[in-house]
């Protein structure tokens, strides 16, 4: 059986919204995203983020097939 997910539609958004009023979240910059990155990389793997990237896209590393379906993690080939 093949189920399908649908995203609700809840319209367009208003002029005036602002992400930052929204009580308990907090939307990152894209200079927190790349130091959130750089964080995760050094703690997780040791390397920069560059250098993960950088694998990446050389194909060093793939999706893990060791664990559940909804986790993510990266397995060294």
């Amino acid at each position: 059986m093949v189920t399908k997910t649908l995203k609700p539609d809840y319209g367009p958004v208003p002029d005036d919204f602002d992400p930052d009023d929204i009580p308990g979240i907090h939307f990152v910059s894209k200079q927190e995203a790349r130091e959130l990155f750089e964080q995760e990389a050094k703690k997780t793997l040791g390397i920069s983020g560059e250098e993960f990237v950088r694998r990446w896209e050389a194909g060093e590393w793939q999706p893990s097939r060791t664990i559940p379906r909804d986790a993510r993690s990266l397995d060294s080939r």
